[in-house]
């Protein structure tokens, strides 16, 4: 028996294997897959959470952790899980609803936006 045909023949095995294990990303989704609340919070962390935070947190909004970005906006939360277009947390960095967040700072990023609205898309899930 040629041992080179048959680990070939195994290398060629397992790569067909893999492929059938890696799921799919759906077309015009390219290098748009899930999003952990880890990515989410450097953006409001490194924009939000000077003036929305434990101590301080205007219109009842924190946005310091997990637990407190879901629980932000009392009888209003601030995130709708699955529904972004719902999500007031979406219009005020977008600048749908006034005043456009972060305030007196430069707006987020369109990815940066995009990356929060994928995240509440995908469930806003704390992993």
């Amino acid at each position: 028996m040629d041992l080179s045909k048959s680990a070939s023949a195994g290398f060629a095995i397992a790569i067909a294997l893999a492929a059938t294990m890696v799921p799919a990303v759906p077309s015009g989704q390219k290098g748009k897959g899930s999003v952990r609340f880890a990515e989410v919070s450097q953006i409001l962390q490194a924009n939000c959470v000077s003036c929305h935070n434990a101590k301080s947190h205007p219109a009842d909004v924190d946005l310091s952790s997990y637990d407190a970005v879901m629980n932000s906006g009392g009888d209003d939360p601030i995130v709708i899980p699955k529904h972004p277009e719902q999500s007031r947390i979406v219009a005020f960095v977008d600048g749908t609803k006034k005043p456009r967040m972060p305030f007196r700072k430069p707006p987020l990023s369109g990815d940066q936006i995009d990356l929060v609205k994928r995240w509440i898309k995908a469930g806003a899930k704390s992993q």
